[in-house]
């Protein structure tokens, strides 16, 4: 066998005939796992790529893909994208699962779910069928988990921003205002689900739960400390409720705590994270009763 990590691009075809661009990682020597990577809202499969190396590195199978209207998933420009935010999940997210279940067979099947990649996962019909579930700055957008001065930018942002903008452009902007281009319908019903305390919700406001209450499989929710303006606490914590069957818990991680000076939503994921915190999560994938 060789002693050097391989990747290779590749395409999901989803139950709407949609075509995700994919990224995939095999190691030089396996542990019999693999790991679908669920992508924050807006953010290219690319940002991952030095956590799916390292995890490669650890002997990880890792999945990366891009969503409808996102990185090389785009198809034109974002204003031509009918992407909804509930595809997302209901759709891209179940079409990577069931790749990594085609491609991958017999071997223990994990997700990372980064922000909306863990809080729209239990959309996916298919969800209950993986092992475990790492959920990394995943939060709940209703704008009543948020304490001032943040909630008062968050709601200048969904109450003011997205819904002014996205009409205006086609699409929404997200480039001006810290995250990616959005598709017009991601964006307004994002926007519409913040005024929601369920967040995830049909249009006349029932709760979406069919899936995750099927979910059994442990899940740890990381709430990264500093992330006051996305990701505060009780909107972990009401993510962490949709999960109502599973085993769950709720890990802070503090900057301080890893000798780092701020991690934020998107710092994770960033090399300059200390190994020792991904060799933590790569452990607790392959068992989750690691502490």
């Amino acid at each position: 066998m060789s002693d050097v990590l391989t990747t290779q691009e590749t395409e999901i075809e989803c139950a709407d005939g949609t075509r995700l661009r994919a990224s995939e990682w095999h190691p030089a020597h396996s542990n019999g796992c693999v790991v679908q990577i669920n992508s924050a809202l807006a953010v290219p499969r690319r940002y991952y790529a030095k956590f799916a190396h390292f995890l490669a590195e650890q002997g990880f199978a890792v999945v990366t893909y891009d969503y409808r209207g996102t990185g090389d998933s785009l198809r034109g420009h974002h204003r031509d994208s009918k992407a909804t935010f509930r595809q997302l999940g209901e759709c891209d997210m179940a079409a990577a699962t069931r790749y990594v279940q085609q491609k991958f067979p017999g071997q223990r099947h994990v997700v990372i779910g980064h922000s909306a990649g863990a809080a729209l996962y239990g959309l996916a019909p298919n969800c209950a069928e993986v092992d475990a579930l790492l959920a990394v700055a995943a939060p709940s957008a209703f704008q009543g988990n948020y304490r001032y001065p943040h909630r008062f930018l968050i709601s200048l942002f969904f109450n003011i921003c997205i819904p002014v903008a996205t009409p205006a452009f086609g699409y929404f902007p997200g480039q001006y205002f810290g995250i990616g281009p959005l598709p017009r319908d991601i964006a307004l019903q994002w926007q519409r689900w913040s005024k929601h305390q369920d967040y995830v919700v049909e249009a006349d406001g029932t709760p979406l739960r069919e899936h995750y209450h099927q979910f059994r499989s442990p899940v740890r929710f990381l709430h990264i400390a500093d992330d006051k303006l996305y990701g505060p606490l009780k909107s972990v914590q009401s993510v962490a409720s949709f999960y109502a069957n599973a085993p769950r818990q709720i890990v802070t991680v503090a900057p301080r705590d890893v000798g780092m000076r701020k991690i934020g939503h998107f710092g994770f994921f960033r090399s300059t994270m200390p190994q020792r915190v991904w060799q933590s999560a790569a452990r607790w994938l392959l068992d989750p009763q690691t502490p």
